[in-house]
């Protein structure tokens, strides 16, 4: 899944040159860094599933990968790069939130609308 995420970042870029392309990787992995951080502080939860593919189930992911703080993260991210212009500001932080996009359509049920959400 890492590949579409860098790819969506690189098509990011074609569109707007003037982007910096780090920025743009990494917009694209802020969730799943912020998932990195949160599940060892106890924010986040995962379960161990030996055997089974990827190793690991998603129980409660909804502080880095619901649509609400998605929007949140990316919004927070594109203001890191609003002295280059309003327009590379909001392709930095539609880098963040395509995450949730491409992630829709891989796992929704582990997708919540908002953090404790009972929809998915």
């Amino acid at each position: 899944m890492y590949a579409g995420h860098i790819a969506s970042a690189l098509a990011m870029k074609a569109k707007e040159p003037r982007a910096p392309t780090w920025a743009l990787v990494l917009g694209v992995g802020v969730l799943d860094v912020l998932f990195g951080i949160f599940v060892p502080l106890g924010i986040e939860r995962t379960t161990l599933t030996p055997g089974v593919s990827p190793g690991f189930r998603l129980d409660f992911i909804d502080w880095s990968h619901s649509l609400a703080m998605a929007l949140v993260w990316g919004i927070l991210f594109g203001a890191l790069f609003f002295r280059r212009g309003a327009i590379i500001a909001a392709w930095c932080g539609f880098a963040v939130f395509s995450h949730y996009l491409l992630d829709l359509l891989m796992h929704p049920p582990d997708l919540a609308l908002w953090p404790h959400s009972s929809v998915h």
